[in-house]
């Protein structure tokens, strides 16, 4: 999509939005400025929630700048007829990523020579909790391809030493566990998302504070329980779980990120420890890359990529989830504590 056809697109989406946004936030990631800005005050406060420890009020130029705004009436109908009603459109037209989720959005959209993305709700009721979770997040995941830098699905957890990764499908384990290493002393770069930055020395940027579990997590996960069943629910089919900001439960483990030691997938076997196996780098990259590639639209080549040489630069484990959480929290613990480039014999256990 051309510049000019581009603006007049967006020209025609935007409606009442003032020329001068109702608030602009700096926000730093993975060392880069970010600028955001929006059309009210109430659609600020819901998409700054989970990225507010990455605010700062350096001046320097962004390296990236979105806007966000909520549709005025009838605008849903300027969008162009051929677009499904029914399930996510996705368009790649250079220089630009356009996603559409009707009835009422968000639509997004990413210029990248421009370094600018857009995001239009259809109102504020429809920015729905996954959104106040991972705001921003296909235009990060576009804009960092760019940086070299990978939005990657997985969990973050780590201390001064480093930190490692947990990944792995729905139901492994990974969300229980970083949220047990939450309230269990380490540092918290999310539970869901995160930014990996490849190279020589691997680092793991935080993005956002926020974390989900249902019931069975409250169980695991005693010191969650009551502020877990009394928070707010995921919407539609995920409405089992609930969402908190790590935060509210433990200030002193939200991060800005730490150098990467490791990769950990968990799976949940029960007993009454957590063990760690070495594992080949390319069962971590199959544990990693599915859901990372293709939850995110475009630029799937280059992900597949990063995520390559993500698994070759650092060691993986496998971690059997014993039916306490704690002991697995111990079990991370112990791996950071070994020297740099020690990937262990295997079979550590802690009960």
């Amino acid at each position: 999509m051309a510049e000019a056809p581009l603006d007049s697109f967006l020209a025609r989406l935007r409606g009442p939005v003032p020329e001068v946004p109702a608030v602009t936030e700096g926000l730093r990631l993975a060392g880069r400025i970010v600028h955001v800005r929006f059309s009210s005050a109430p659609l600020a406060e819901r998409l700054l929630r989970s990225v507010r420890h990455l605010r700062t009020t350096a001046e320097a130029p962004p390296e990236l700048t979105i806007d966000c705004w909520t549709a005025g009436p009838g605008q849903a109908a300027l969008l162009p007829p051929s677009w499904s009603q029914t399930g996510l459109t996705y368009l790649e037209r250079d220089p630009c990523h356009i996603t559409w989720e009707p009835p009422e959005g968000p639509l997004v959209i990413y210029d990248r020579e421009r370094r600018h993305g857009w995001m239009r709700f259809g109102t504020l009721d429809s920015v729905l909790n996954w959104e106040v979770a991972r705001p921003f997040r296909k235009i990060l995941h576009w804009w960092g391809a760019d940086q070299s830098l990978q939005l990657i699905h997985a969990a973050a957890v780590g201390n001064a030493q480093g930190g490692v990764l947990l990944a792995g499908r729905s139901g492994s384990g990974k969300s229980t566990t970083a949220l047990a290493c939450l309230v269990g002393g380490l540092y918290y770069a999310g539970d869901d998302y995160c930014v990996a930055e490849p190279g020589h020395t691997p680092y793991v940027h935080a993005v956002y504070l926020s974390g989900v579990g249902n019931a069975q997590t409250a169980q695991l996960v005693p010191a969650l329980r009551e502020r877990l069943l009394a928070a707010p629910r995921m919407p539609a089919e995920d409405r089992a779980k609930h969402l908190i900001f790590a935060d509210e439960v433990a200030p002193a483990a939200a991060t800005a990120g730490f150098p990467l030691r490791g990769i950990v997938i968990p799976r949940i076997t029960g007993g009454d420890c957590s063990r760690l196996e070495p594992l080949a780098a390319a069962d971590a990259l199959r544990a990693l890359a599915p859901s990372t590639l293709l939850q995110l639209p475009g630029k799937r080549a280059e992900g597949l990529a990063r995520l390559g040489q993500l698994v070759r630069s650092v060691p993986s484990w496998q971690l059997d989830l014993g039916d306490d959480p704690r002991t697995a929290v111990e079990t991370i613990r112990r791996l950071l504590a070994r020297p740099v480039g020690d990937s262990g014999s295997g079979g550590e256990r802690a009960s």
